[in-house]
């Protein structure tokens, strides 16, 4: 076939504790002193 253009929208729903600025997603998470020296990975 003939090659074209895709568009796709997305609707993403709100969640608490997450802030958006344009393409970007914020979240506050507490950790401790020892856990940012040692690079703790949160989910």
């Amino acid at each position: 076939g003939i090659a074209g253009d895709i568009y796709i929208l997305l609707h993403v729903k709100e969640k608490a504790g997450v802030q958006r600025n344009g393409l970007d997603l914020y979240s506050d998470i507490s950790i401790n002193y020892t856990e940012a020296i040692l690079g703790t990975v949160v989910k």
